[in-house]
């Protein structure tokens, strides 16, 4: 190389930069810039010899056309050290040595992909440098890696390189320049990648509740009965003996006192009541002793000729039902008298339902005496000596209804 002192350089590459300008204006945030700068050790041949180590530096504007790769367009120099007196005594002494040139070319980055910033890159240029007084071809090429300077675009990291300028075979020194670089490279790299979007998670409604089932009933509870005739140990006035339901509550679950049978007027008259089954025109076989009694008593009654049985209910249910409810207890009583020797023909039924309660009110001692059976005398043959006058006492059933 021979020094020159003109302080400009031709670039017959300036068509390209513009090039790489014009296209980059409409990607103006994706343009890269890149500095050069470092020491250079020129390297076998002539050169070696003549010339010792220096320095220089590049610039160089990239335009990015994939993640990996991009054009770019360079302009640098660099300047050597006099190492020696050319071999040859007949050749001047020209000192030190410097070089201008642009150049075009391509940058790698291997690992660019997927929105990194940084890293591994390497390019390489192909212009014409000024040299010696002499336009020359020039290659050169660089390897290095970058790191990520805060959070905007600046990168710098460490590099080497190599250039080299073809000499034609024609010239004094016929052998090209090797030159070897070991530097600092900084450059405005690429944008950060923009943060990734938040990852919407659907809405996951929490399943529903399933409903829960109320308890079972609780089972129900036994009541106490020791002596099993019907009426709970809590209301038997009797409770080790087996007995009847009454009204009274001194007389209730006790055996009857009597089971005399009589006439007041034209009712006859129950010391006891007839059970039934709760809510059922059954009659409950406790009972079945007690129409046996009135049976025979009817019997023996010569001169009655038709006795009326009617049935009664308290207010409870509804009213049809507690009308044939009334209806189906007075034939049930009436059926049994018949299995007891009364004719059938003595004997007629009427249900009143819940019309003619005996006692008025809503109370359980009332219902009580509302549910009841009476026996009515309605035809009879004329006697000497009338009957006493009724008394209004009927046979009660210890039904529910």
């Amino acid at each position: 190389m021979r020094p020159r002192a003109t302080p400009f350089v031709r670039l017959p590459f300036a068509g390209a930069l513009a090039l790489v300008l014009t296209a980059g204006a409409a990607r103006a945030d994706d343009l890269r810039v890149h500095g050069l700068g470092g020491g250079t050790l020129p390297v076998g041949g002539t050169q070696g010899k003549e010339y010792g180590a220096g320095g220089g530096g590049a610039v160089a504007l990239e335009l990015p056309l994939v993640s990996v790769f991009g054009l770019q367009a360079e302009g640098g120099a660099l300047a050597q050290s006099k190492a020696a007196r050319p071999a040859d005594p007949t050749i001047a002494d020209h000192g030190a040595g410097m070089s201008l040139w642009g150049a075009f070319g391509g940058r790698l980055r291997p690992f660019g992909g997927g929105g990194r910033v940084g890293g591994p890159w390497i390019d390489a240029n192909i212009g014409i440098a000024e040299t010696g007084g002499a336009s020359r071809m020039t290659f050169d090429a660089h390897v290095g890696h970058d790191f990520r300077v805060g959070n905007g675009r600046f990168d710098i990291g460490p590099f080497a390189g190599y250039t080299q300028i073809v000499q034609p075979k024609d010239t004094l020194r016929p052998d090209d320049a090797h030159i070897l670089w070991l530097g600092v490279h900084v450059s405005l790299g690429a944008p950060l990648p923009p943060p990734p979007r938040p990852i919407e998670v659907a809405k996951i409604e929490p399943p529903k509740p399933k409903p829960v089932e109320p308890p079972p009933p609780p089972a129900p509870v036994a009541v106490a009965d020791r002596d099993n005739d019907a009426v709970p140990d809590a209301e038997d006035a009797c409770p080790d003996v087996p007995g009847l339901p009454s009204v009274d509550p001194k007389r209730n679950g006790c055996p009857a006192e009597s089971e005399h049978v009589r006439v007041e007027g034209m009712q006859i008259v129950l010391d006891d009541i007839i059970h039934f089954e709760s809510d059922s025109p059954r009659v409950r076989r406790v009972s079945y002793a007690l129409i046996r009694h009135v049976a025979e008593y009817i019997r023996k009654m010569d001169d009655v000729l038709e006795v009326d049985i009617e049935g009664h209910a308290d207010i409870t249910g509804t009213e049809g039902h507690n009308q044939w409810l009334s209806e189906m207890r007075a034939k049930s009583v009436r059926r049994l008298l018949v299995e007891f020797g009364v004719p059938a023909d003595k004997l007629t039924t009427r249900g009143h339902g819940e019309l003619e309660p005996k006692v008025p009110g809503n109370t359980e001692i009332q219902f009580r005496h509302n549910r009841r059976v009476e026996f009515v005398i309605t035809r009879s043959r004329p006697r000497e000596e009338h009957p006493a006058e009724p008394t209004a006492h009927q046979a009660h059933d210890g039904s529910s209804r």
